[in-house]
């Protein structure tokens, strides 16, 4: 599931915007309304949602904040996969911080990455004490949204 269904681009190049950007574009916030919002309205209301990328979990945080989400529905949010190369191997714990010297990632990068690491620790082990990781895939639901 997409905040943005469909191909979007900006000046010629796929949109990477933040999420304000996003409903700043009246076109982008309409078709984000009709084409997630309005959706997740016909999802399980047990699914959970996993971000990836920040302009998603900004999305789904937004969906909390008015009521159509709850927050123990969020499980975190991972680094978008299509463009973060090494943030994802620092993510996942494959390249440790003294690793990423020689890369470009930046402090407050770094800094989102220990934040989201963290939340997402958090959520599946809250998540795993409730049993619901451990339960079928037919009673339980993840969805993940970019």
């Amino acid at each position: 599931m997409a905040l943005l269904p469909h191909a979007t681009t900006k000046q010629g190049v796929p949109f990477g915007g933040d999420f304000s950007e996003l409903l700043s574009v009246p076109m982008l916030a309409k078709s984000f309304q009709s084409q997630f919002i309005e959706r997740l309205q016909l999802l399980r209301r047990d699914a959970l949602y996993l971000g990836l990328g920040r302009c998603a979990w900004a999305g789904l945080r937004y969906a909390v904040e008015r009521g159509l989400l709850r927050q123990d529905q969020l499980v975190g949010v991972f680094p978008s996969p299509a463009r973060s190369g090494k943030m994802l191997d620092y993510f996942v714990r494959e390249v440790s911080l003294e690793q990423l010297a020689a890369t470009r990632l930046r402090h407050h990068q770094v800094e989102w990455l220990d934040a989201a690491y963290e939340e997402m620790t958090a959520a599946i082990e809250r998540l795993g004490h409730r049993g619901i990781l451990s339960a079928p895939p037919t009673t339980s639901a993840l969805t993940m949204v970019a």
